[in-house]
């Protein structure tokens, strides 16, 4: 610092001056305040944590009840599918058309199949399809305008699964298969059919 005269002059400083109390008292007030903040913040993410652990808890289980919901519906509804393919595999017409293969019998149990189609409206198609894979009857729902493929349109369906694992069945047992995308004539249909047989 220089002086009136233009000499240097040497500040002293006093221990006691504000400045030095000042950064004293910050020092000692953040030493305090650090930890505390720390244990808040942690705390409060801690409680931030549980929060959003019961919240997860919480939507879980709504789900699980809401699955089980949807569980026992899809059981219902299988139970009832069940008893109209158990019913239709009894149909008085279709136990004649086994024994005696003729038009008269195929027509009386595709006319059969139709009423089925345009009461129940559940069915995309009712089929019957005899040892060898081939569809013998077809009835298609074509959006509630139910109607018989004609026998030109029929298909062999021998090397789908779902034929395949229907073999395998004994007399009285269903097969239900996965969910997967309709195909007719080896292309899947557009637009997308999502099928259970």
């Amino acid at each position: 610092m220089l002086g009136l005269d233009g000499s240097l002059m040497t500040v002293q400083h006093d221990p006691k001056s504000p400045s030095i109390g000042l950064w004293k008292k910050v020092f000692e007030f953040t030493k305090i305040f650090l930890p505390l903040a720390m244990v808040l913040s942690i705390s409060f993410l801690l409680y931030l944590n549980a929060v959003d652990k019961l919240k997860i808890n919480d939507i879980k289980s709504e789900e699980r009840f809401y699955t089980e919901i949807a569980k026992n519906h899809i059981n219902q509804d299988l139970e009832f599918l069940g008893s109209d393919v158990l019913v239709l595999a009894q149909n008085e017409r279709l136990l004649k058309l086994i024994d005696w293969d003729t038009i008269f019998h195929r027509q009386a149990l595709a006319k059969s199949f139709l009423g089925v189609a345009k009461e129940r409206q559940l069915y995309d198609q009712i089929r019957y399809i005899d040892n060898t894979g081939m569809e013998i009857i077809r009835v298609n729902f074509n959006a509630g305008a139910p109607d018989i493929v004609p026998e030109e349109q029929l298909q062999n369906k021998a090397n789908r699964y779902y034929f395949e694992e229907s073999l395998k069945l004994e007399q009285g047992q269903l097969y239900i298969s996965p969910f997967d995308l309709n195909k007719e004539r080896g292309e899947i249909e557009v637009p997308f059919k999502p099928m259970l047989r």
